[in-house]
């Protein structure tokens, strides 16, 4: 068996220009930061079955093309599996229409699943995690998506991505260290984003006071893998904590 965990991301700014329509015409950028709230797909070699998935709802195939779900039927085409493969996926929320990137934290986490399976090392890499996402969700699914959540649920972290228009994907990654700003009028905190003694400010943002008083950021690795034979690496968790004057 083999399980991944790919983790959800909060999108500070990307105002759309994550979608061919604006970076065919001029450069766009989405800065991103992953959370410790993940989706977990599981993959086994299951014999004498089809395709059996464990999402909401258990089903089971015979041929890929009945599937319903178009995500896992346009992966399992691509990844050339027809037969014999049970796949189950967990949430740690309640992930459709979370707004936290949970489709493409999905789709990332199941071709990293079945590459690493059918030990296709080619597809192993972030980028092209990245890039094989976009693909199967834009182009295979016609759903109409964006770059930015692909590449969060991929490489993890804080970064900025920047979509250029010849069709690439640039990013600057900034390590995990956030100073709070914890003033008279309260929920004001600001990012610090660097290393050394060389910091880079990104910002502040107003806090809402209905907010949990724990936020926790995943600085670091985005999706990763583990099986029965390697334990799961730790994520670096950069956790703050913010005064609630209400």
């Amino acid at each position: 068996m083999i399980i991944t965990k790919t983790p959800l991301r909060i999108s500070f700014f990307s105002g759309g220009s994550d979608m061919p329509a604006f970076f065919n015409q001029e450069a766009g950028a989405a800065l991103s930061v992953t959370i410790d709230k993940c989706i977990y797909i599981a993959v086994h070699k299951t014999q004498h079955i089809g395709i059996k998935t464990m999402y909401d709802e258990v089903s089971q195939v015979e041929d890929v093309g009945d599937m319903q779900h178009a995500i896992t039927r346009e992966t399992l085409k691509l990844v050339d599996i027809d037969k014999e493969l049970t796949i189950a996926s967990i949430s740690d929320i309640i992930a459709k229409g979370s707004g936290l990137g949970s489709s493409s934290a999905f789709t990332t986490g199941l071709i990293h699943a079945l590459a690493s399976l059918q030990e296709t090392a080619d597809l192993l890499s972030p980028e092209l995690l990245a890039q094989t996402a976009y693909n199967i969700e834009r182009n295979l699914c016609g759903y109409p998506v964006g770059k930015q959540d692909q590449y969060a649920a991929a490489y993890g972290g804080m970064n900025l991505f920047e979509f250029n228009t010849n069709d690439t994907v640039t990013f600057t990654s900034f390590s995990g260290m956030i100073i709070i700003n914890d003033n008279d009028n309260g929920y004001v905190y600001t990012y610090i984003m660097g290393s050394g003694s060389d910091p880079v400010l990104l910002g502040t943002t107003n806090l809402n006071p209905t907010l949990t008083d724990w936020v926790t950021f995943v600085a670091g690795t985005g999706t990763y893998v583990f099986t029965n034979k390697a334990s799961s690496r730790d994520y670096n968790f950069v956790t703050i904590k913010t005064r609630n004057n209400a």
